[in-house]
């Protein structure tokens, strides 16, 4: 798989699967909508995704279920609010992410792009 070296600027910039700050990866991607589930409006993803070493792997590989457990697990850790949710609910949020994750795959366009270093 080719991939192509781009610089990047100090920032704010996070993993767009993990939230990890550690990004390594660009993803061009479509930008496109999707449903957040119940109780949520439709909300949409703007072009480009950002991807940390190990959510760069989970997606090359194609283990798509590897990418929506470890983004459920660190939303966990994140968000300890989430640790509330009943089994069943966090099980419906991971399908969330995991529908998340396909609309990615379908709208993505390309090799991800290494970045390096910051600016």
């Amino acid at each position: 798989m080719p991939d192509t070296l781009i610089a990047r600027e100090a920032g704010d910039e996070i993993c767009d699967f993990c939230s990890s700050p550690e990004i390594r990866w660009r993803f061009p991607c479509e930008s496109f909508e999707y449903p957040a589930g119940p109780g949520f409006e439709k909300t949409g993803s703007h072009g480009d995704w950002a991807a940390c070493q190990m959510c760069h792997n989970f997606i090359v590989s194609g283990d798509w279920d590897a990418l929506a457990d470890h983004t459920l697990e660190t939303l966990l850790v994140k968000h300890p609010e989430f640790k509330m949710l009943t089994g069943d609910e966090l099980q419906i949020v991971r399908r969330m992410m995991f529908q998340l994750h396909k609309r990615f795959k379908t709208h993505r366009m390309g090799d991800p792009l290494r970045i390096y270093g910051r600016a």
